[in-house]
């Protein structure tokens, strides 16, 4: 009898620690979403710079997410949304004649939804933008597809 009572109090404190660990982790990269629209609202793209994990980021694709990014400094944000995603779920993919894969183990997507008009034929698809989100040093950053096995010759900021 005493066993189990010992046994089910184990039990109980492990399943606060994981909901407490969770919820964390949920925290955490609802932070971040609080973050990037604080900096999206502001137009600022060197505070969304500082949400997104540069490793193995070459200078060209650098520049192709500040303009992307910056693009859509001018629409308003509806609604931000955090989803868990499985292990694995986003994994190495081949486009063209490379291999690429996240620079961070993504846990997490970010969608970002914006307030745009449907009867504007330019802002058809522009509507949601989505983000991996993973962890690095305990912190959620927003993470990269990059060349499998490449690293960068430009030093992040």
């Amino acid at each position: 009898m005493f066993k189990i009572i010992v046994l089910s109090s184990i039990l109980a404190v492990c399943n606060i620690a994981y909901a407490a660990v969770a919820e964390t982790e949920s925290t955490s990269a609802i932070a971040l979403s609080e973050q990037f629209k604080v900096a999206h609202e502001k137009r600022d793209y060197q505070m969304i710079t500082r949400l997104i994990n540069w490793d193995g980021v070459r200078k060209p694709m650098r520049k192709k997410i500040e303009v992307y990014t910056s693009a859509t400094f001018g629409l308003k944000i509806n609604s931000v949304t955090i989803e868990e995603v499985s292990d694995g779920q986003f994994h190495k993919v081949t486009m063209g004649n490379k291999v690429v894969k996240p620079n961070l183990n993504v846990t997490h997507i970010m969608k970002v939804h914006f307030d745009v008009d449907a009867s504007i034929p330019e802002a058809t698809g522009k509507d949601t933008t989505v983000y991996l989100i993973g962890s690095k040093d305990d912190e959620y950053k927003i993470a990269v597809y990059v060349k499998e096995g490449g690293s960068s010759r430009y030093p992040h900021d």
